[in-house]
């Protein structure tokens, strides 16, 4: 390690340097400073591939979700705006399901309130095809559409939460309105906690069985909801 970190004290941006520590920290067994090591890599250099297969082949591997979760969290914390955790944000915290660590509880407080009535209009307002098919339908406003087809509404709200999920990592700026809506239909249509999980998880399962099993959980989706305040503020 002295003669890695000498070479990175003279090449700190050498690519070889780099690998060789992250090995090296990942050899002596340390998950919290090597998933450290790791963010900080994919924060300074988002744009180098090799750092995204490093750390995701460590964390699969040697099953560090957990602790990859928990040095994200605080990353995340200290520096909310960086765009380039957000994908492994958003994986370890899947992964960890219930066991996800909250990421502003301290702010939940202060987020405007917004009601199911309204959540819904403004949800007509971001998606035109909605407004189309209320035009079809003959009817008025976008929470009559879903209580006319609630049972279709309940898989449509699924996949349109994904889909403002994936916006919202790829461009958190301009998804965050989206999402923050998208998101207050969602427990509109699914009261009392109900997520409606793609799959239950069961003892020794795999592990897309278990992201599946996660997906909705609402951990999960109250952290996506700091994050879009987070930028949308």
């Amino acid at each position: 390690m002295v003669a890695i970190e000498a070479a990175l004290k003279i090449a700190p941006e050498n690519d070889y340097s780099m690998k060789m520590k992250g090995l090296l920290l990942r050899s002596m067994g340390s998950a919290d400073e090597t998933n450290s090591y790791y963010a900080h890599l994919a924060a300074t250099y988002p744009d180098r591939k090799w750092i995204s297969k490093a750390w995701w082949t460590y964390i699969d591997e040697e099953i560090q979700y957990a602790s990859a979760v928990k040095v994200l969290t605080e990353a995340l914390r200290r520096d909310p705006l960086n765009e380039n955790l957000l994908s492994y944000y958003y994986g370890t915290c899947l992964w960890t399901g219930s066991e996800c660590p909250p990421l502003f509880p301290e702010r939940r407080t202060s987020y405007p309130e917004l009601s199911c009535q309204d959540a819904l209009e403004l949800m007509g307002e971001h998606f035109d095809y909605l407004g189309d098919k209320l035009l079809e339908a003959g009817l008025r406003t976008v929470g009559e559409l879903y209580e006319q087809e609630y049972e279709r509404s309940k898989y449509g709200i699924q996949a349109l939460h994904l889909g403002q999920t994936a916006a919202l990592q790829g461009d958190p700026s301009n998804s965050a309105e989206r999402f923050i809506v998208v998101n207050r239909v969602f427990d509109c249509i699914f009261p009392e906690k109900y997520i409606c999980p793609l799959y239950i998880a069961q003892p020794g399962d795999d592990p897309e069985k278990r992201v599946q099993a996660n997906i909705f959980t609402s951990e999960l989706r109250r952290n996506l909801v700091d994050l879009a305040h987070v930028h949308l503020n």
